[in-house]
């Protein structure tokens, strides 16, 4: 096996079960509330970001859903709820303070 494809299947791992488009709701979610947040922020003066770019990091996000659909957390549904809720939400403040 190549090194790309094990070096993708080590970051992308196979999921456990089907991963069927309604899981992507959450991300979804996180994306709408992320992005209300980071306007009002601005908009409101509350928070002016120096370096919007850095914004784009957001996307790496999906990185941490797919870890979290693909059950390799190996908790227990609500605990691995509250688990990637968690990450994604100290993701996104790491990624404002980077915007600075």
């Amino acid at each position: 096996m190549p090194f790309i494809q094990r070096l993708l299947l080590q970051l992308f791992p196979t999921p456990r079960r089907a991963v069927r488009w309604i899981d992507a709701l959450p991300l979804a979610v996180f994306f709408a509330l992320f992005a209300a947040t980071c306007v009002g922020l601005e908009w409101g003066g509350v928070l002016l970001f120096a370096r919007p770019a850095a914004l784009a990091l957001a996307v790496f996000a999906a990185w941490i859903w797919w870890l979290h659909v693909a059950g390799y957390a190996g908790l227990p549904r609500l605990r691995g709820q509250m688990a990637f809720w968690t990450r994604l939400g100290l993701f996104s403040l790491m990624v404002m303070v980077l915007a600075e």
